[in-house]
């Protein structure tokens, strides 16, 4: 056990290095890179892409992405993707980027399911499809990716994939906006301006719109200039108008040089060279902060789609655990969670606390609570499974060795008891490995139908048989779920689903439902199932 947590310390620290280490622990990075661990080789592609430590070189950067890949690492099969995308490394070919975009996506990757939400939309790579862009951005956007809610936005702007819904429109692009994505927030200002989807405000419109300016937007440079020159919103004052229009006009568009040129007209000349060192002034602010804002980016890009899976050193994971309300409660298993120790999970790329609620360690389920929001996953009474009934789960197996990302298993209900007939279990062929413990087991619609909780002893059944059992497996009916929830007050329960055609749907929708637990690494665990 000692020696498997200082494994987990070794690689995942690797993985989560400081921004100024990359090139400092490099060549440890590396020697786990060359042993085959799929999370280091897509760092170490990172490095390489970025020119973090090492000299930038896109082809190495591709040939750890395509190792780490190959072995289904989502997040270096998003980025293989967008290298074939932008010719990054390996010539442009927009059908291999859709291909690796496509295998993260199913994974639930949110980056690469926006991208090829907008690659169905342009039919790059692909037959054009807004309907197929609109459910693959909507998956992304439900995540919390900007970029894909900006995008949706525009879908329901525009009609196209969706019915056209001003409402909706505003939705995404404030929820784009908030997390400061540019586009969405001069759009948010062309909303107020217009009175579309909103109450026409034009004090709004200017907030917006300078939100998108400050950061190098045209399109909220320019709306900005047309405010003050309007005096819509904010005084009239051509110096500012001339100087948010000189902004835009010098990223090269022809339109706003127009509206420039015609505002000159009314200047004087001292207007004019006042507003020429406005000008000069606003592009310096914009640059430092464009120059802050990608060392940022690349702080994030290094360490993308590993936040909420992020273990720091002394914490591991010890099982799977899954919301039932939006207000923070969720199930796991009783055996994976140490006595007198703290509890945490990852949730929306943040480590939080949990609180134990109520315990039934007979049954061996656990409910539990965090202070933040989360999506519900719907629970189905176990009266309605049938045998034979194909169901997965979807959790954290063996992180230290398989990697932080989630995994799915699929199997079926091969038994409606366990050992020896006992009625609380379901016996499934759902193949689960240590770490796979709290986890839901689902029916294809994404409904809990049990909890993952044991399977029998390879060791133990071959000095008793002689033989090593081949994935027999047992969950917790749903059943005793309801019981252990009596009587905990929580919030924003999830109604049952209904089968949907794409089952990869389902599973990119489920993803955010679904945490690691956390417990510190020094906990001897030898009751992980």
């Amino acid at each position: 056990m000692k020696c498997k947590n200082l494994l987990v310390v070794l690689v995942v620290g690797l993985l989560y290095l400081p921004f100024s280490s990359c090139g400092d622990d490099l060549s440890t990075l590396r020697q786990e890179a060359e042993r085959g661990n799929a999370g280091a080789q897509t760092y170490l592609g990172c490095c390489y892409y970025m020119g973090e430590g090492v000299p930038q070189d896109y082809k190495e950067a591709v040939k750890w992405y395509r190792l780490a890949a190959e072995q289904g690492e989502a997040e270096a099969q998003g980025r293989l993707g967008f290298c074939y995308a932008k010719g990054d490394g390996v010539p442009e070919n927009s059908n291999e980027a859709v291909k690796w975009y496509r295998r993260a996506a199913e994974q639930g990757n949110a980056e690469a399911q926006g991208r090829l939400g907008v690659a169905y939309y342009w039919g790059y790579g692909i037959p054009q499809d807004y309907k197929e862009a609109v459910k693959w951005l909507r998956l992304a956007a439900e995540q919390g990716n900007a970029d894909a809610q900006k995008k949706l936005g525009g879908c329901y702007a525009s009609g196209k994939g969706v019915s056209q819904d001003d409402t909706e429109t505003v939705k995404w692009y404030r929820l784009a906006a908030e997390q400061g994505n540019a586009d969405a927030q001069a759009c948010m200002g062309a909303c107020y301006n217009l009175g579309r989807g909103v109450p026409q405000d034009y004090k709004e419109s200017v907030k917006w719109s300078r939100l998108a300016a400050e950061q190098g937007n045209v399109a909220g440079q320019c709306s900005l200039g047309i405010s003050y020159e309007q005096g819509a919103g904010v005084p009239q004052d051509y110096i500012k108008a001339y100087a948010f229009y000189n902004l835009a006009s010098i990223q090269g568009n022809p339109s706003v040089t127009k509206l420039r040129d015609f505002l000159l007209e009314k200047m004087t000349p001292d207007q004019i060279t006042q507003a020429q060192d406005l000008t000069a002034k606003y592009a310096k602010r914009i640059k430092e902060r464009a120059d802050e804002q990608e060392k940022r980016n690349v702080r994030k890009y290094l360490s993308r789609g590993k936040e909420e899976k992020r273990i720091e050193s002394d914490l591991m994971i010890a099982g799977t655990g899954f919301f039932i309300s939006t207000d923070g409660v969720f199930l796991t298993a009783a055996h994976v969670l140490p006595k007198d120790s703290n509890i945490f999970v990852w949730n929306g790329g943040e480590k939080h606390p949990a609180k134990v609620l109520a315990i039934d360690r007979g049954n061996d389920i656990a409910a539990l609570k965090i202070d933040a929001k989360s999506y519900p996953l719907p629970l189905r009474p176990s009266s309605t499974v049938k045998l034979g009934e194909s169901v997965f789960t979807f959790g954290y197996p063996q992180a230290d060795i398989q990697g932080s990302q989630p995994k799915m298993s699929k199997g079926e209900i091969c038994a409606l008891s366990g050992i020896q007939d006992d009625l609380r279990h379901y016996q499934i062929s759902v193949a689960i490995q240590p770490g796979n413990s709290g986890g839901p087991l689902m029916d294809l619609a994404g409904n809990v139908v049990g909890i993952v909780v044991s399977r029998l002893d390879d060791a133990t059944m071959f000095r008793l048989t002689g033989s090593i059992p081949q994935n027999v497996n047992y969950a917790v009916k749903s059943t005793y779920i309801q019981s252990l929830l009596e009587g905990i007050s929580m919030a924003g329960a999830a109604p049952q689903r209904g089968v949907k055609a794409d089952f990869t749907v389902i599973v990119g929708e489920i993803s955010a439902s679904i945490v690691p637990i956390l417990v510190p690494s020094r906990i001897e665990d030898g009751h992980l199932f």
